[in-house]
């Protein structure tokens, strides 16, 4: 029979083997899987490798909520094992997802510098094309309306230089292509009145033989 004596000896030793059962929240973890995603935002993955960076995200949100869940329970039974691997995942995967940004990026910065480049030998092309055309009283009025229209590409070009270099590729792409598809345009009506000068060039050429 139990003395009543010890029994403040038996309250301390369930005491002390409560508080040493008692695991406590990966504190460590969760600062090191929030800095993670930090350092992937940092790095524009939210931009350049948004599906990566959504489910990074969600990891995150999927731990956290795991310790919370452990956090509600008896002290006793608290486990954060399944809440630590998934932290320590995200931690892990956020290397991956900040690579795989910056190389997305670098592609898209490419893809728009061609673009742009494109544009560029584009309205240099037409500009050739408009040095052989034919003059005379007839096609001044015309190559006059050519020249204005290459003159308007300048500052589009200028605009789509500038957001390469600001980093807006979206808008750097979409003025480049509007800039070679009015450009390919010319070029077609150019080439066409050139052709037919050619044409009656050599017919001309042909009956004085």
């Amino acid at each position: 029979m139990l003395r009543l004596a010890s029994i403040p000896k038996v309250a301390i030793l369930l005491t002390a083997v409560w508080l040493t059962g008692c695991e406590k929240p990966p504190q460590v973890e969760m600062d090191a899987a929030k800095a993670a995603v930090e350092n992937a935002r940092s790095a524009e993955a939210e931009k350049y490798a948004t599906p990566a960076f959504k489910a990074l995200q969600d990891s995150l949100a999927s731990g956290l909520a795991a310790v919370e869940t452990q956090n509600q329970r008896f002290a006793l039974l608290r486990d954060y094992a399944a809440a630590k691997t998934t932290l320590t995942g995200v931690t892990t995967k956020s290397t991956q997802v900040i690579e795989s940004a910056r190389e997305n990026k670098e592609r898209i910065r490419k893809a728009t510098t061609e673009a742009v480049d494109k544009a560029k030998a584009a309205i240099d092309t037409t500009v050739a094309m408009v040095a052989r055309a034919p003059r005379g009283k007839e096609s001044k009025d015309v190559i006059a309306q050519w020249e204005t229209q290459i003159t308007s590409m300048t500052p589009q070009l200028q605009e789509a230089q500038a957001a390469l270099t600001a980093e807006n590729f979206t808008q750097a792409q979409k003025t480049a292509d509007a800039i070679s598809q009015q450009a390919a345009t010319l070029q077609q009506e150019v080439g066409a009145v050139i052709t037919k000068y050619e044409e009656l060039k050599a017919k001309a050429k042909g009956r004085r033989r």
